[in-house]
């Protein structure tokens, strides 16, 4: 059993339509927040929902399909035989710290340097749990995902015995088309990442001259919708007494979730890229 976290690291929440398995679910949920379908998963399911640990599978370092990579925050997944009940379940990564607060059956994650997650686990007002990164589930890649690769390897041998010359010319050019294309998905997820990171530092250096120290608390809780949701708060203005914002997330995005970043969110749905529009304006207090 190898212990990982990868940095691509989230959790999520979705309900279970009866009519539909939850490792599907649970897929497809994880596939559109990374927007690829090279994901591995831990899922678990209580009370008509799919709890989800996700990251993209190309984050590990060798084929979690092959190896038994586990990760100990599948304990913070309701319905896990180790679940605790409410609280902020923690574990070192190999950049720092990891965790997942699980909470009314929905869960969330957050991922940063030790400093940073103790201060967000305390800021949850709910029991911390600490756990051991040797224990733990196993993440799994989806079974069509291991079906397809089945099905290659069994179409490759075949064809390897009619024209071998071709298909290794083929089969090389294919492989390092998909390395190339996997390495630039990975360094735009990366760029996309430090570009916001950088935009946040930016608005919290802004507003962090203005009497209401309301306003900061009220921008970092927001930051949340990025990791939680695979979205982005696209629009931050404090004005005398009032904060307005806009987001844009996915539009499977559950009205209980957006409902959690607080009151009075309406909704604007943008179907020709399958988003969600959220604004509200709100006062401080």
């Amino acid at each position: 059993m190898i212990p990982y976290v990868p940095s691509t690291f989230g959790a999520v929440s979705a309900p279970v339509p009866t009519s539909r398995k939850a490792d599907v679910v649970a897929h497809h949920t994880a596939a559109g927040l990374m927007q690829t379908d090279t994901v591995a998963v831990i899922h678990t399911v209580s009370a008509g929902m799919v709890h989800v640990l996700f990251a993209r599978s190309t984050e590990f370092p060798s084929d979690p399909a092959q190896d038994e990579y586990v990760c100990a925050l599948a304990a913070a997944l309701p319905g896990h035989r180790e679940h605790r009940g409410h609280g902020v379940y923690i574990v070192s990564s190999h950049n720092g710290l990891a965790a997942v607060r699980t909470v009314a059956n929905t869960v969330r994650s957050f991922h940063g340097d030790p400093e940073l997650v103790h201060a967000w686990a305390a800021d949850q007002a709910l029991p911390v749990h600490q756990l051991d990164e040797a224990a733990g589930s196993k993440w799994n890649l989806p079974l069509y995902q291991r079906e397809q690769r089945s099905s290659r390897l069994a179409f490759a041998l075949a064809l390897s015995g009619l024209a071998f010359a071709t298909f290794t010319g083929f089969n090389i050019s294919d492989l390092l088309t998909r390395n190339a294309q996997a390495e630039h998905e990975t360094a735009k997820i990366r760029s996309d990442s430090r570009t916001y990171e950088s935009e946040l530092r930016q608005e919290l250096g802004r507003v962090s001259g203005q009497p209401a120290l309301e306003t900061i608390g009220r921008l970092y809780s927001l930051s949340r919708l990025a990791p939680e949701t695979g979205g982005m708060l696209t629009l931050f203005r404090a004005r005398g007494g009032e904060i307005e914002w806009t987001a844009e997330v996915p539009d499977w995005v559950t009205n209980a979730q957006i409902d959690s970043y607080g009151p009075g969110i309406t909704r604007q749905r943008l179907a020709d890229r399958q988003m969600l529009r959220l604004t509200a304006r709100e006062t401080i207090q």
